[in-house]
């Protein structure tokens, strides 16, 4: 039981170790400074998501991560700026 629970707990930390990359990745593209041009790239690179699943370039379960990070990104700098 202990061994299980430390490979859900390893899992978990990859899993946030990759969700923590690509947020990164996509600040570091699209320097956003405005909502506008967030919720321009949160919004491109959603369709990029849905077509790359759409002809087998990345999985679902890819295209379900990549969107929560992006939804992620989209909610937590939209509430950073206008609080601004």
């Amino acid at each position: 039981a202990r061994k299980y629970l430390q490979s859900r707990l390893s899992k978990a930390r990859r899993q946030r170790k990759r969700t923590s990359e690509i947020l990164l990745a996509i600040f570091t593209m699209t320097n956003c400074g405005t909502l506008q041009e967030l919720e321009y790239h949160a919004g491109y690179y959603a369709g990029t998501a849905d077509q790359a699943a759409a002809v087998g370039e990345i999985t679902r379960e890819q295209r379900g991560q990549i969107l929560r990070v992006l939804h992620y990104i989209s909610a937590g700098e939209r509430e950073r700026l206008e609080n601004e």
